[in-house]
Order: structure tokens, then sequence, then C-alpha cells
């Protein structure tokens, strides 16, 4: 059976690691022609590249935070395989220090912010121009975050790059929408990949998820692991009838309107996709619940103080039932 990339040409910037390996490993499992991984890790990207396999990996080194190094990233990319039709801007940082208001060190913020936010736009950018010239109905993918939905009571600067990525998302979807370019950004909560490792003082795998695991409301499901995320990107990634991503783009659903939703769904069996009104859409794709909501958002309060239900209480929904926050 052919796989949900068939033939594709994509790019994963971020890839050597984490996330990014998980997704530039599935994106090659499931048929893409070409897996360009992108990364400053020079050793753990060819590590990666050449695991996948040479028929279809190639690493490029790219420090995105420099548009120029992303404008031939790209340009060598279609040059190599004539177009370009997935970009996952994956690349980023997390706050080496908790970064809080009244102690904020600027210079730190402007390093964290040219490369979760300015070196994402970059990427959005050149992979669009090359869309939108070689005529591809493409997609643009970036890594969110839940921190993108809240505050946060430190590393203040991680929370407004993931703010600004919403934006980003939001602001290209629209533009690009009529090229037939899709653009969307998922959104997990922790995650034990070598980055938040990192950021917890070099916590393992498992010390970060016991870390993050009493913050949980639901227990007993596990925490969300790199694989998953990616498999949330091959999704959105894919444009096939029997997949539905098609229609999905450039929207952030907030959690009280998602859950309110799915009660509605639930309790009079109703189950929709539609390109004109909003929809919960129901499949199962390889064990797994996903459910996203095209073309509409709802305005709905969120303070705890008029809503019973609060982000901690999806976050929570997202890990123990791996249902994944399409935005």
């Amino acid at each position: 059976m052919a796989g949900r990339l068939e033939g594709k040409v994509t790019i994963v910037t971020g890839g050597a690691s984490g996330i990014g390996e998980a997704t530039a490993r599935l994106f090659a499992s499931h048929g893409g022609r070409a897996v360009v991984i992108a990364d400053i890790q020079d050793a753990l990207g060819e590590q990666v590249a050449t695991s996948i396999g040479a028929e279809v990996r190639t690493f490029a080194r790219c420090d995105v935070t420099d548009e120029g190094q992303v404008e031939a990233l790209v340009r060598s990319t279609v040059q190599a395989h004539g177009r370009l039709d997935v970009m996952f801007c994956n690349a980023r940082m997390a706050s080496p220090s908790d970064q809080k208001i009244l102690d904020l060190e600027l210079s730190q913020f402007d390093r964290l912010m040219a490369l979760n936010v300015r070196g994402v736009a970059a990427c959005v950018k050149h992979a669009a121009q090359a869309m939108v010239e070689g005529r591809v109905r493409a997609s643009i993918l970036c890594t969110g975050s839940a921190s993108g939905s809240c505050g946060g009571v430190r590393r203040t600067d991680y929370y407004v790059s993931k703010h600004a990525v919403v934006g980003l998302v939001r602001s290209a979807s629209v533009q690009l929408g009529a090229h037939g370019i899709r653009v969307n950004c998922v959104s997990p909560y922790a995650v034990a990949t070598p980055l938040t490792s990192a950021a917890l003082g070099g916590m393992t795998a498992e010390e970060v998820e016991r870390y993050y695991e009493p913050a949980m409301v639901l227990k007993g499901g596990g925490m969300l692991k790199a694989g998953d995320v990616a498999e949330a990107v091959l999704f959105l990634a894919s444009d096939g009838i029997h997949h539905r991503a098609r229609f999905g783009r450039g929207r952030r659903i907030p959690t009280p309107a998602l859950i309110f939703l799915i009660w509605i769904a639930l309790s009079f069996r109703i189950c929709c996709f539609s390109v004109s009104h909003a929809g919960v859409f129901f499949d199962q794709l390889y064990g797994r619940l996903y459910w996203t909501l095209s073309y509409m958002e709802l305005d709905l309060n969120q303070s705890s103080d008029s809503c019973p239900f609060t982000l901690n209480h999806f976050e929570t929904l997202i890990i123990s039932n791996r249902l994944y926050l399409m935005t």
C-alpha cells in the first residue's frame, strides 16, 4: 500500500533529534521521495540521514537564524528534486534560565526569538516562495507548543515565542490559501526530547517524564512521545482524501471550544467535516484518535471563572489518550 507521502519532497528543520528526527523517519517510511534533514548538529544529522537510507535522505547543515542559509536550503532542494511539497519548521530552542519578567535578560530573549520566531518565519517565507513559483499544492507545518495558549510563571521568552508562531501560522494560512498551500502547526505539551532534557538541567527522558507527570490530571496514559507528535505532523502533511488533512489550515482551537464540540458530537452522534462549517472529524489512525476543527474558530471565554475547562485539562487529555490539537 502506498504511503501517505508517496513521491513527496520534504524538508525537516531541526531534524537531527527529537520530534524532528521522529518526523523525518516517519516521512521516509511513508514514501517520501526525498527527506532533507536540516540541522546544525552535523554528526547527529548525518547519522540519522544514513540510518534512514541513501535513496531518500539528505543531510544539509542549516542555521535557520541566517536567512541566507534557509534560502539556500530551499533552493538546493528544489534544484535537486524539482519541487518542494512539505516544509516542517521544527528548529527551536528552550530558555536556558527562568527568564521571569522582573529579571528578563534581553540578550537571551533576542537569541531565543531569533531561532523560535525569526527562524520559523524565514522557513515559512522561502518554502512558500518555492511552492508558489512551482505551483505546488503543498503543506507548511510549524512546531508550536501548549505554551502558545497560556501564560507561564517562568521562561517568558519561550512562551512569547510560541504565541508568535501561532500568529505567524494564522497569517500565513490566510495569505497562502489562495495558492493551495496549507499552513498549520502542532502544539504538543511536554515531550521528553533532548531539547527538553537540556532545558531541565540534563535530566534523562525518564526523569523528564516523572517531572511533568504530577501536573497531569488524567493519570495512567503515559507521556506524549516524539513519535506521537510526528504522526500528528504526518496527518497534517498528507493531502490524500483518505487522510482528510487536505482542508485543515491555520487554525487554533481554543481548548474549551474543542471540548465543548467533542461533547456535542458525542452526545448527538454528530460526525462532520466541512469546508464551510465548523466540524469535528473523527478518524482512527494507527490506533490513535485525532480530532480537528476546520475553517472556523469559536471565541469562547477561557477564564477559569466562567468555564470549567482549563488548558491543563486538555494537555492531560492529549497525553492520556494520544489526542492532538491541530492548530
